[in-house]
């Protein structure tokens, strides 16, 4: 009994002369959730991430839930601003934001 009819896997494959092997396609983008909505990731793709929990809010949740005045002043200074670089201030979520108030 012999090995008949079983598939090997190909060591390597050389392509006919003109042909060009495809580029493996890249893995799925992992699903993430909002906190705050239960929006996925296949539904928007503008995410903020808070700093403290790693938890993902997409960018509408957190402008407008929770993003408080001064945080909202700071934005629009920096929209105003001609220096051209990153927002840098931090995000937090709305737990974080109470954890921190409460300590």
């Amino acid at each position: 009994m012999g090995k008949a009819n079983v598939a090997q896997p190909m060591a390597r494959v050389i392509p006919f002369p003109g042909v060009v092997l495809a580029e493996p396609e890249p893995p799925p983008q992992k699903e993430y959730t909002c906190a705050l909505c239960d929006m996925t990731s296949l539904d928007t793709w503008d995410w903020c991430v808070c700093e403290t929990c790693r938890a993902y809010i997409h960018t509408e949740c957190y402008w407008g839930r929770v993003a408080s005045l001064d945080e909202w002043r700071d934005f629009a200074r920096w929209t105003m601003s001609d220096d051209g670089g990153e927002w840098l201030v931090p995000t937090t979520c709305p737990a974080c934001r109470a954890a921190k108030g409460s300590a």
